[in-house]
């Protein structure tokens, strides 16, 4: 596929499909030099193309994203893996796409309280057959008793797999803080490129 800087063209004349990595520029989202908007694809002439970038399966007209065979981490929370059989004759064409019933990554975020093994039951039947990680936050101090009975009752619900993570309460306000911080920065990136007269307005009105 291409990932190559700009112009693009199209490097096969006769063919009526591609099918390649594409990265793909999706508005404000996924902006980069070597990526292509649906439209400057669409401008390629194929009667179809399948893109295999973006992990959630999505369609853009006759450009279609596959999705994922396999996802592989917890940045693929909830994604089912898929793939897509292009069937075609003379006239047209039909993408079908098919789920595949691997295990699919999920996160259980908790508050940690006397009341999270107890809570933690009703997450059973996402927890059954998938990759499952426990965030429990907000911890100070988490004995051993309560980690080894949060695990015996976890693993009591048949995960394909799990782990168990203790997130102190410093740890999650730092990511706050850093999250805050970084919104700041992009905020007034934007508000610098905007007219004197709306800067100013915004600037004393920012705390609203």
């Amino acid at each position: 596929g291409w990932n190559t800087a700009k112009p693009i063209e199209r490097p096969y004349d006769r063919a009526r499909f591609f099918a390649g990595h594409v990265a793909l520029s999706l508005g404000t989202k996924l902006v980069g030099p070597s990526r292509y908007t649906p439209e400057e694809l669409t401008q390629l002439g194929y009667e179809a193309i399948l893109v295999g970038d973006l992990h959630t399966p999505q369609d853009f007209g006759n450009i279609h994203s596959i999705g994922s065979f396999a996802p592989v981490s917890f940045s693929d929370v909830d994604l089912r893996a898929c793939y897509a059989v292009l069937e075609y004759d003379n006239v047209g064409y039909e993408l079908h796409r098919f789920t595949v019933p691997y295990p699919v990554y999920k996160i259980i975020r908790l508050d940690y309280s006397n009341d999270v093994l107890s809570l933690i039951e009703r997450f059973k039947g996402e927890i059954r057959n998938n990759i499952i990680r426990v965030d429990i936050n907000n911890c100070s101090f988490v004995d051993a008793e309560f980690k080894n009975k949060l695990a015996e009752i976890v693993n009591s619900f048949e995960p394909f797999s799990y782990k168990l993570d203790f997130i102190p309460k410093t740890e999650i306000q730092s990511k706050v803080n850093i999250a805050r911080e970084s919104l700041d920065k992009f905020i007034d990136d934007q508000v610098n490129c905007w007219p004197n007269q709306v800067r100013e307005y915004f600037s004393a009105n920012r705390n609203k």
